[in-house]
């Protein structure tokens, strides 16, 4: 129940945020990251892997990234806070991290602890764990 709006007021703030940067906040746009696909091509000798992150909900999300969760939730579903689960596959999508894009990105966060965030030492051990995956042999004989 949202009786003052609030979830409204939220969802529309990184629109809001997203016009009035300079261009480099338009580039990050659908359209814009549309345009930058079909311009920029992958290179054949290239493996691309990604992974997303979605913690599942707004409260066990960074406060920081509520407003653009919320809004990407509505739109697109499942987010890290900043990028949809369904934009950040790419080439091999290996997993989805119990992480938003703050935790990915191991930004110290005073606040960590209040939504039972991962700590930096396990943000560590995530990408030591995916690194040591994608180097077994299994991996590239399809064993995944």
């Amino acid at each position: 129940c949202d009786f003052i709006g609030l979830t409204n007021l939220m969802q529309a703030l990184p629109v809001r945020l997203l016009a009035e940067m300079p261009d480099g906040g338009r580039c990050l746009s659908t359209g814009a990251a549309a345009a930058f696909n079909e311009e920029v091509r992958d290179a054949r000798e290239v493996l691309y892997l990604s992974v997303g992150g979605d913690r599942g909900s707004a409260l066990r999300t960074s406060p920081e990234l509520l407003p653009t969760y919320l809004y990407l939730s509505s739109h697109e579903g499942a987010n890290d806070g900043l990028v949809s689960v369904a934009s950040s596959r790419w080439g091999s999508y290996l997993r989805t991290l119990d992480m938003d894009h703050l935790h990915q990105i191991n930004f110290p966060l005073p606040h960590r602890w209040v939504s039972g965030a991962p700590s930096f030492r396990d943000v560590l051990l995530a990408y030591r764990q995916l690194a040591e995956e994608v180097t077994e042999p299994s991996f590239w004989s399809g064993g995944t």
